[in-house]
């Protein structure tokens, strides 16, 4: 097989006036170095054929030996077969793709494959910007922790297919782009192995996985950007390093055929390593940063639609950020977007994605946006928000809005707080009685944004106190109070103005009682002459569907209507009125009211 090969390479330097060097050390294969003398240099790999550079670092590991070198304008035409090498890939042609068809159409793409398979140091991708067709790192050893590392940009085809099966990928300030718009593209799963490849870098904002994408070629599909956390394997106590982003990209535009986006995940500190803002604490909490005690290791997001600088942005859709990892030691609630805002300031603002947490085989957690197009700024990260709910007034069922609300001894009172931020937060609803500073626990738990209590069993008035809180992380969080008065059951509500115009509202001066078993009830004009009186048993009382604005719509009601005539039926001018009410209740108490009423026409 040896003495094939070799007579191969010596075949092609005859034919071509080339320099084929095949170097061979302590038996192996250790060096193909491809260079034009005065034609073109060509190797052509056809039927799975496969060539394999393999050979052994040196001692002081100054240069990797198991490399392919191509200069000049060499062509390596791989239409179905395997190059594997050990070493580094360095481009020093100057074609733009040495992997080419070396017979006509020369443009043409080929379906050969470049494996980087060592296990024992660090492989490199050099010199200019290669093209490639099919490309693949592996390698034969299946905890092996050496990565593969671009110094250079380098490209995919448009028909051709990245696979990083088990494999680290580190690009740092350098770009992998795929020019081949199908979501299947870049592979990262090695048949059913947890330990997943992944695209890496170790800075700030630079290096990134760009992708050509087409949604109207491929609609209504999933690309998946597997990008993870560099040397995070490398730790002391391994986790899954894989933060992948995933969406539908936008369509096109009419004229054009595909929508560009760039993906990187950098761990990172955004804030003490990158240069970004700290959040606002009014709104966040705790964001994935050791700044405010966050635990190692942090990382953010970059998602950028490149298309979007030249052309108007457009929505993505089912758009997901994962956080992939143990999550025992995490609190995040939210994923937060790095925006200006209308002031002109920047600042880390809550995306109101929804957190969950389904992907096995292993325990994820990801944020999932239904629709985004915001890429002014492409940052993101996951964090904790602070809760933005306010108690809602305290209210009975079905009430009418009150500044503070009324409710008879043991009646039903509905709490409930705005409804801003996602299910999931905690709360702590006490009552405390302003008279005596007791204080009563109506409810604390999960999800107890809205509930119902009738336990209020003594009149006056409670002071409703309010706390909101992430339930794993309780010192974030919000507090408000509202009022609630509390009367007997012998109760009596009298308004002290109404409108009678004949416009529907307010046209009739109301007084509604409970527990009454007689009474008496008399208008005065100005003058102290009598102009209206009531006295009636409670039984007598015309009960109303309805009930007073104060008044639990659970009790029924019995009232007194004056429609603002004397007895005689006369209209009353517009005025101050005086009232003087006297009850009987039926357990025999009685009680005495006295008052003016405004009548506006």
């Amino acid at each position: 097989m040896k003495s094939c090969f070799l007579l191969l390479l010596f075949f092609y330097w005859v034919l071509s006036h080339t320099q084929v060097f095949a170097q061979w050390r302590d038996g192996e294969h250790v060096e193909l170095y491809l260079r034009t003398v005065g034609g073109v240099a060509e190797i052509q790999i056809y039927n799975k054929d496969t060539i394999y550079v393999k050979g052994r670092p040196k001692a002081n590991f100054n240069r990797i030996w198991g490399t392919i070198l191509v200069e000049n304008e060499a062509i390596i035409d791989n239409d179905g077969g395997y190059m594997r090498l050990t070493g580094d890939w360095v481009n020093r042609n100057q074609r733009a793709n040495p992997f080419a068809a070396s017979v006509p159409p020369i443009n043409q793409t080929r379906q050969g494959w470049l494996e980087f398979e060592w296990q024992d140091s660090n492989q490199h991708i050099l010199g200019n910007r290669t093209v490639f067709n099919n490309l693949r790192i592996t390698s034969t050893r299946r905890n092996e922790t050496w990565v593969k590392q671009l110094r250079v940009d380098a490209v995919i085809d448009n028909q051709n297919r990245l696979d990083l099966t088990n494999r680290e990928l580190k690009v740092d300030g350098q770009q992998m782009i795929i020019w081949n718009p199908n979501p299947n593209a870049v592979q990262f799963r090695n048949n059913n192995d947890p330990d997943i490849g992944f695209i890496s870098t170790n800075t700030c904002d630079r290096g990134r996985l760009t992708w050509h994408t087409n949604a109207r070629n491929f609609p209504n599909q999933t690309y998946t950007f597997p990008v993870g956390e560099f040397n995070l394997k490398r730790s002391a106590e391994p986790l899954n390093p894989l933060r992948q982003v995933s969406f539908k990209p936008a369509e096109p535009e009419a004229n054009a055929n595909e929508r560009i986006y760039s993906v990187m995940v950098f761990a990172k500190d955004a804030v003490l390593e990158c240069g970004y803002k700290e959040p606002n604490p009014d709104t966040v909490c705790q964001i994935n940063s050791r700044y405010r005690g966050g635990n190692p290791p942090t990382y953010y997001h970059i998602v950028e639609d490149i298309t979007a600088q030249t052309t108007p942005p457009r929505s993505i859709k089912e758009f997901r950020i994962y956080h992939n990892n143990d999550l025992k030691n995490y609190v995040w609630n939210g994923l937060f977007h790095y925006q200006e805002q209308g002031d002109g300031n920047i600042e880390w603002v809550n995306t109101r994605a929804t957190l969950d947490r389904k992907y096995p085989p292993v325990d994820t957690l990801y944020a999932q946006l239904n629709s985004w197009s915001n890429f002014n700024r492409p940052a993101f990260i996951f964090g904790v928000f602070r809760p933005s709910e306010k108690i809602l007034r305290p209210q009975e069922v079905f009430p009418d809005p009150l500044p503070d609300t009324t409710v008879i001894v043991n009646d039903k009172i509905t709490f409930a707080a705005e409804d801003k931020d996602p299910p999931g937060l905690c709360y702590d609803w006490i009552a405390e009685d302003e008279a005596t500073g007791r204080t009563i626990t109506l409810a604390s738990g999960k999800d107890l944004r809205v509930f119902q209590y009738e336990g209020f069993e003594f009149p006056g008035s409670y002071k409703i106190k309010y706390r909101v809180y992430v339930c794993e992380f309780p010192e974030c969080n919000t507090t408000d109070e509202r009022r609630v008065n509390v009367t007997p059951k012998r109760a009596i509500f009298i308004p002290d103005a109404f409108s009678p115009n004949g416009d529907g509202k307010n046209d009739v001066f109301e007084v509604w009682l409970y527990d009454v078993k007689n009474v008496e009830f008399t208008i005065f004009n100005r003058w102290g002459n009598k102009i209206y009186e009531v006295s009636r048993q409670f039984s007598d009382f015309p009960l109303n569907s309805g009930r007073p604005r104060e008044a639990p719509r659970s009790q029924e009601f019995g009232r007194i209507i004056w429609d603002a005539t004397t007895d005689s039926g006369n209209p009353v001018p517009e005025g101050v009125y005086v009232y003087k009410l006297k009850v009987v209740f039926n357990d025999g108490k009685e009680a005495t009211r006295s008052g003016t009423i405004t009548v506006i026409r």
